[in-house]
């Protein structure tokens, strides 16, 4: 699949030190950002990832928390391939999907599916690479963003120039930056980005800095995703969507958490190793419980490091159902269910207490429906109706009255259904 924007508003945000591993060989030329810039300014850039490259695997003063990073897991097979303007035979997998850090891990796979979809434009920053495109082929790698990168890709302002031909070629008239790491805002000339006629807006969350806000910032873009051109090019600076501020300004207000310059080579705390996923009624209930969002998402991530780990009586076996766990938050349980070869967890809803949890049909429709899935017409007798998608063969029967029960047969094929489409 081709990724082809076409409206005129751009998202930017960073990289992360999660990655996933393994690849293709393949290299779509045609998915990275040389592809869309002129020959001189491309070979300029080339240039520029080669000397990263070489700085990554050679210089031994470059280390993260005490070990050389050219000795570091993840560069031991980095090569020049195609990607740095050589010819080696690498293992490649598009940046979108590469990345596993917090933004993208709260992003989820339905917020990747959309921005890979979507019609507005997304580009990443890295150490390593400079500037990406979604779907842009990148072996995996680990490259902090120490001070000598960082002044490395700031030198006569190429990110910046990359950056404007890129605004120029598609028309973009506003950039939602959704960096959260200063030494990754400042990787770009914000000066004279606004020279130009395209609007700025950065975001700053209200209770977390840097890091911290990479987990609000990949929640609040699977929102902006579904908004339309015009909707996000009106955007007010001091606009407020889920505890996140947009200002035009390229730092947060007074009094709100800022982060402190590290005196350390940049790049996030340890992540989660399970990937996140939810359902549609799990979604539901975090925007039901706003109040409580951060310590949800919290509990989220922590199931992600370690789902099934003892935690005196915080996870437990969720009784009737098999293979699905129960993390307690106060009064909410977090109902989840694993998928251990794939290594993720489906987060399928969030009850109070007392809720029995029982799922109505309604919402295995609704869940269907959000996932691409069409009633067919005449496709059932009685209470009987039948969903079909377009990339899977057979149908979906789902019984039973909208306000009905569903029956824990039905859940799973429901959910069976929905995870071959995601």
């Amino acid at each position: 699949m081709s990724y082809r924007p076409s409206s005129k508003v751009l998202f930017l945000t960073n990289c992360s030190l999660t990655k996933t591993r393994g690849g293709i060989p393949e290299y779509d030329e045609q998915e990275a950002i040389t592809s869309v810039l002129p020959t001189s300014l491309k070979n300029r850039f080339l240039d520029r990832r080669e000397k990263a490259l070489q700085y990554v695997k050679v210089a031994r003063e470059f280390t993260w928390q005490g070990t050389p990073v050219s000795e570091l897991e993840f560069n031991k097979n980095l090569a020049k391939g195609k990607d740095f303007g050589g010819r080696r035979t690498c293992a490649y997998l598009p940046a979108l999907h590469r990345y596993e850090g917090r933004f993208f891990q709260a992003l989820g796979l339905d917020g990747r599916n959309k921005l890979e979809n979507s019609k507005h434009h997304t580009l990443f920053l890295s150490g390593l690479y400079g500037l990406l495109r979604p779907l842009e082929p990148i072996q995996i790698y680990s490259c902090p963003l120490d001070d000598h990168v960082s002044k490395f890709w700031r030198e006569k302002s190429l990110l910046t120039e990359i950056l404007l031909k890129y605004i120029n070629r598609f028309k973009i008239r506003r950039v939602i930056d959704l960096t959260a790491i200063d030494a990754y805002r400042q990787l770009i000339d914000w000066g004279k980005i606004a020279e130009t006629k395209t609007d700025v807006l950065h975001c700053f969350h209200v209770m977390a800095a840097g890091d911290y806000a990479l987990t609000f910032f990949g929640m609040l873009l699977g929102d902006l995703l579904n908004l339309s051109e015009d909707d996000l090019a009106t955007l007010e600076s001091n606009t407020r969507k889920r505890d996140v501020i947009f200002r035009s300004l390229d730092e947060t207000e007074f009094g709100l958490p800022k982060e402190h310059p590290p005196e350390k080579p940049i790049e996030p705390e340890p992540e989660p190793i399970w990937k996140f996923a939810s359902t549609l009624q799990f979604r539901r209930k975090v925007r039901e419980s706003m109040n409580q969002f951060t310590k949800i998402m919290q509990a989220a991530m922590d199931i992600c490091r370690e789902p099934i780990a003892c935690r005196e009586n915080t996870i437990e076996p969720w009784e009737g159902r098999a293979s699905t766990w129960q993390y307690r938050l106060g009064d909410l349980r977090l109902i989840y269910q694993l998928d251990k070869d794939k290594r993720i967890v489906y987060f399928q809803n969030i009850l109070v207490r007392e809720d029995s949890g029982v799922l109505k049909v309604r919402e295995l429709v609704a869940e269907l429906k959000s996932h691409g899935f069409v009633e067919t017409k005449g496709g059932g007798k009685g209470s009987h109706r039948k969903f079909k998608h377009p990339r899977i063969p057979g149908a979906v029967t789902v019984s039973g009255g909208a306000g009905d029960d569903a029956s824990p047969d039905l859940v799973r094929q429901v959910q069976r259904a929905v995870d071959q489409v995601m």
